[in-house]
């Protein structure tokens, strides 16, 4: 089943634009929208992505249908067909320059509408195949490694991609100015390679190596193919030219050459693992004879630089003499070897290697010669160090997880055991209240933990505006005049085990006051602020109630909730301060943790 065309109509006539989205919608089109100015369309072209818009001309606000048409196609591509009510005039003209899809003249036909918007959704697919396929080729043209040209039936050049100045030295456009510096820059001992070949081959796969002089006076090897380009009726349209830089391919074919005769296992190794391998061969006398780029690259020098050094000189003096013992070791026996080393020729920049040493024969007769493979795992074994690294501190977490979990389940025990043996309450739902609030204070801290991101810092001012909301339940404040109030600096953050004390500190502050501080109508406010001052956090919870009786020795209370509060605070090893009536206002001071 096709998917149906997805259309914005914007169009300030209500009627015409309500006639529109009927026809369009009998016609089997969606309209995602209908937009009354220029301004609407703008903000519904973002919501709606449409797949075509069809546009009035003339709308009410600031912007007319071909303003509003010139800044959607400034960021999006979505084909535009105008509405409007004169085919004539300068209006026609203004909207031209915006690459419209279509027109539509008022009274509108539902056939024509339906067969335009068809026509230009298919046109506006073919337009955008096109674009990729041009960009595609462009860019194709403009990265690829070779330098391609383009020449007319005359030999003008009608585009040189920008790697022939990377290759020759010259820009495109010099090359473009004087046509003649192709031939120039050809060597004269090659040129006539050059004429022929340009002269008698038409097909792209025929080419010849010729040499150049770059503008540096550098000599590069270059493979040279030229193919006609014809039309369909076999005319002649011009010429592609393409110049491949081969010097590197080149020098490598006659380093082959030159030491073919040492080993043919040498050179079919070389073949086959040059790309990805460093490979070397090295005289135990004469030094180095040959390592290829991947192996001068590893000792930060190109691979010329090299030839006839001795291993151990390009090396610091520890590596140096553990690269002997190797050589020595390997020379004594004669074996195949493997070896896994560290290499650091600057600050910060350790190498892991994996080598392989293998004798090199000549007739069947032992040298004194190695040649060697070198694999540069670096990033391997940072990877193994990362997973070891992140293996030990998952098992550190869940260390500190059990440890945390089994020292809650212990204070939830004692909290329960403090209740049976003094909790001031025979009312057995009562106690179990009380119980279950301390409990949901505790389980709270690990919900918001979990969900936070964070497995040793939570947000104190989240953690308690949840823990008063609970409160709030479990009292009813629903339908009472009691009003709780929290003002928590949000950038307080606290551990685990703090943000447990100081959630049950105030859980039993404010539940003592919701049942002591007020009378049977409930009325007044509780208020819970903490602030922090240097190395100090200030909690203070405070009430407008009726204050605490004068018999009461806060240092000494009788209640198990006060007693859970003074124990607590001495546990974050903080201070308590009692003021009031009137009201009662309970001030505590602890120090921050650095961590």
């Amino acid at each position: 089943m096709m998917k149906r065309a997805r259309i914005l109509i914007v169009e300030d006539e209500q009627i015409i634009a309500e006639d529109l989205q009927e026809v369009l919608e009998r016609q089997n089109f969606a309209v995602v929208c209908i937009a009354d100015s220029g301004e609407n369309a703008l903000e519904e072209v973002s919501n709606t992505r449409p797949d075509i818009i069809l546009m009035d001309i003339h709308l009410k606000g600031d912007i007319d249908g071909i303003e509003t048409a010139k800044r959607i196609r400034e960021n999006e591509d979505i084909p535009i067909i105008y509405l409007t009510s004169s085919s004539q005039g300068g209006d026609l003209e203004k909207a031209k320059q915006t690459d419209p899809y279509g027109y539509i003249t008022k009274p509108f036909d539902p056939q024509t509408l339906a067969t335009t918007i068809e026509i230009a959704l298919h046109k506006h697919r073919i337009d955008s195949r096109t674009r990729i396929s041009l960009e595609t080729y462009r860019f194709i043209a403009e990265y690829t490694a070779s330098w391609e040209m383009w020449l007319d039936a005359n030999d003008v050049p009608v585009y040189i991609s920008p790697s022939c100045e990377r290759i020759t030295g010259y820009s495109p456009g010099e090359i473009s100015a004087r046509s003649i510096l192709l031939t120039e820059m050809i060597l004269p001992e090659d040129r006539h390679l050059y004429l022929l070949h340009d002269e008698s081959s038409n097909s792209p796969h025929n080419s010849v190596n010729l040499r150049i002089r770059t503008r540096n006076g550098e000599l590069r090897w270059i493979s040279h193919t030229c193919a006609e380009i014809r039309d369909r009726s076999g005319l002649i349209l011009g010429r592609r030219i393409s110049n491949v830089d081969i010097t590197r391919e080149q020098e490598q074919i006659e380093d082959f050459a030159l030491a073919f005769q040492e080993s043919n296992e040498r050179y079919l190794l070389l073949t086959e693992t040059m790309a990805d391998t460093a490979i070397f061969v090295y005289d135990e006398e004469k030094g180095l004879e040959f390592i290829n780029t991947k192996g001068g690259s590893l000792l930060g020098k190109k691979p010329d630089e090299l030839l006839g050094k001795r291993i151990p000189d390009l090396l610091t003096p520890s590596q140096a003499r553990d690269a002997k013992e190797v050589l020595d070791r390997f020379f004594a026996t004669g074996s195949p070897s493997f070896i896994e080393r560290g290499l650091s020729l600057a600050p910060n920049d350790e190498q892991s290697l994996e080598i392989w040493l293998f004798p090199l024969d000549r007739k069947g007769q032992q040298t004194r010669k190695v040649w060697g493979l070198i694999h540069d795992v670096s990033e391997k074994k940072r990877a193994e160090k990362r997973l070891v690294q992140s293996l030990r501190e998952k098992d550190v977490l869940l260390r500190e997880i059990h440890h945390r979990v089994k020292n809650n389940l212990q204070q939830v025990a004692s909290l329960l055991y403090l209740q049976e043996t003094r909790g001031s309450t025979n009312d057995m739902q009562t106690a179990l209240h009380e119980s279950r609030d301390r409990i949901f204070s505790m389980a709270l801290v690990h919900e918001i933990l979990i969900n936070s991101g964070d497995l040793y810092q939570i947000n104190l001012a989240m953690y308690l505006s949840r823990l008063i909301q609970n409160i709030k339940g479990s009292y009813d404040l629903g339908s009472s005049e009691v009003s709780i109030n929290i003002e928590i600096d949000p950038v307080i953050s606290l551990s685990l085990d703090e943000c447990i004390s100081c959630g049950l500190i105030v859980n039993e502050l404010v539940s003592n006051a919701m049942k002591h501080a007020f009378g049977a109508g409930r009325k007044g406010d509780v208020h819970i602020r903490a602030t922090i001052n240097g190395g100090t956090i200030t909690l203070t919870v405070s009430d407008t109630g009726k204050g605490l009786p004068e018999s009461l020795d806060v240092s000494r209370p009788l209640s198990l909730g006060l007693q859970l509060v003074t124990r607590l605070v001495s546990q974050i090893e903080g201070t308590i301060h009692v003021s009031g009536p009137p009201g009662t206002k309970w001030i505590i001071a602890f120090p921050v943790k650095r961590r």
